[in-house]
């Protein structure tokens, strides 16, 4: 009688996702992230290591964006004609609370395609490898032209969190995917940087 054995082999086959842009970044290139967690009124979002060049200004929110938004811009001209990517991140640090915002420094997210960036011309432009980070996330319902605006939507934010241990409260982010050209809806958010 012959014996006949058997051997089972096991195979795992692993598949990697591939980035898609989620549809509000439109026809551009915007960093990829992961959803942590859906709360009522905010997103908790994981993010990769991404590429951003950024630079800033004091005044008004007008007068500061509108300059930090045409270095950048002129930045991304030098790079390639279709350099733009969403989006584009304005970092508030508050004086008193989330009440009263005067500096600003904005963030142009550099695409996978154009990296290595290089160094910038302009000494007041930095590029920056920023590590994966953790954000909290809320989706602003309204187009928003003002600095007080932005801080109503980020007290928002702080409300639905709820709990101040978890977040950065000294400064906010907020991340447009519109280019102040483009008409129709628009879409847009405010960040707080996560504790952990």
């Amino acid at each position: 009688m012959k014996t006949f054995v058997v051997f089972l082999f096991s195979i795992h086959i692993v598949v990697e996702s591939v980035w898609q842009n989620p549809g509000f970044c439109g026809t551009y290139e915007c960093p990829e992230y992961t959803l942590d967690e859906q709360g009522k009124g905010y997103e908790k979002r994981f993010y990769a290591t991404a590429t951003w060049v950024s630079t800033s200004a004091a005044g008004s929110y007008k007068n500061a964006t509108t300059t930090t938004f045409s270095k950048l811009q002129s930045y991304l001209k030098q790079l390639n004609a279709e350099a733009m990517a969403v989006p584009y991140v304005t970092m508030m640090f508050p004086t008193v609370g989330l009440n009263v915002v005067q500096n600003f420094t904005q963030f142009f997210f550099i695409k996978p395609s154009l990296r290595p960036a290089p160094e910038p011309i302009d000494t007041s432009i930095q590029l920056k490898v920023v590590p994966p980070k953790h954000l909290y996330i809320r989706t602003v319902p309204i187009h928003v032209t003002s600095t007080a605006d932005w801080v109503k939507q980020a007290n928002l934010l702080a409300s639905s969190i709820n709990d101040t241990s978890k977040y950065y409260g000294t400064f906010f982010f907020t991340a447009e995917y519109n280019l102040p050209s483009e008409s129709g809806k628009r879409y847009s958010e405010v960040w707080f940087y996560a504790m952990n």
